[in-house]
């Protein structure tokens, strides 16, 4: 099944990097390509990667699995339809921008505080992967106004 997660999830970032490759050079179907590979990372990739993770470390942590799928799935596919000109892109990405906070960062900080094993440095890595997905967000909302 681990095999399958990582497989599926290689697979498509690679379709989707080939998608952005022949969105830079103007080819056709690169918006075809690029929907394929961040669709089948939101539809495909990232469910079985938080069921095996949940199975992994039980029941207890759900919420936060959740939360965070949730929030991951829903920039995902707003970063897809601003890459493609989808229309809706903006209000969805700026929808998308604060959902982390709103949603994963309370759950995150709730566990965090129990004491429910997790170590600083996961700590630190999820604060740094939020403030990255800010800054990516906001430089793809950066053209909203067109």
């Amino acid at each position: 099944m681990k095999k399958f997660i990582y497989f599926s999830g290689v697979i498509s970032l690679i379709i989707f990097l080939c998608g952005d490759i022949m969105k830079i050079n103007h080819w056709p179907g690169a918006n075809l390509t690029v929907s394929g590979g961040l669709g089948s990372f939101a539809v495909l990739f990232l469910p079985l990667a938080v069921h095996a993770a949940w199975r992994t470390n039980g029941k207890r942590h759900l919420p936060l699995y959740l939360a965070g799928l949730t929030s991951i799935f829903i920039n995902v596919v707003a970063a897809m339809f601003k890459i493609c000109h989808y229309p809706g892109a903006s209000i969805l990405l700026l929808t998308a921008i604060p959902l982390p906070f709103m949603l994963f960062l309370p759950v995150f900080l709730y566990y965090h505080v129990k004491g429910d094993a997790i170590p600083l440095k996961s700590f630190l890595g999820v604060m740094f992967l939020l403030l990255y997905m800010v800054v990516f967000s906001a430089l793809l909302a950066v053209g909203t106004g067109q």
